[in-house]
């Protein structure tokens, strides 16, 4: 609490991943929560475990599979899916697909205009499934079975007072249960 902390600020900064690594590497932040990285591009950074993490995918509102609410891997062989370009992570979106699903590789992360090719056409875009809410002010988002590893923080050592409690935190919370 501010009370008990007052020097303390905690900011969120959208940003890219890669530039969240970059930053962390820099000191320019302290903290960043992403999905788990590669080992080589923690490159002495830190990265601790939150939570599980499935994908989700991302379709216009009127895409034949909108209508479900979790999809299953025999759901994805029908339809191509987007993967953005994001090397540093340990699980890539295209080798966490199954094996006959058609794979539409962009040159790099996500932007605008991927939503708009799959607003306007059958294309799903492969997501983290904790980043939904980045997604649904355009396209229906649904959550799948495939295990997207984990999702934590990334912090550069030696971990402040201050982080550690924050982490600490974040543990607990991340495995409370949600209320309805």
């Amino acid at each position: 609490s501010l009370e008990e902390h007052p020097q303390d600020t905690l900011d969120f900064i959208p940003s890219t991943l890669r530039q969240h690594l970059a930053d962390l590497h820099s000191g320019k932040i302290d903290l960043a929560i992403m999905a788990e990285p590669a080992s080589d591009h923690l490159d002495g950074l830190a990265f601790h475990a939150l939570c599980p993490e499935t994908f989700s995918f991302c379709m216009r509102p009127d895409h034949p599979l909108a209508e479900k609410t979790l999809l299953s891997e025999d759901d994805l062989l029908r339809y191509p899916i987007l993967c953005g370009k994001y090397e540093f992570l340990k699980l890539p979106f295209a080798e966490s697909l199954p094996t006959n699903t058609t794979v539409r590789p962009l040159q790099d992360e996500y932007d605008i205009s991927a939503r708009i090719r799959s607003h306007t056409s059958e294309e799903l875009i492969i997501i983290h499934s904790h980043w939904a809410n980045c997604y649904s002010n355009m396209l229906r988002v649904i959550p799948s079975t495939l295990s997207a590893g984990q999702i934590g923080a990334v912090c550069c050592p030696p971990v402040s007072k201050q982080t550690s409690r924050f982490l600490q935190y974040l543990a607990q919370t991340a495995t409370e249960p949600v209320d309805s």
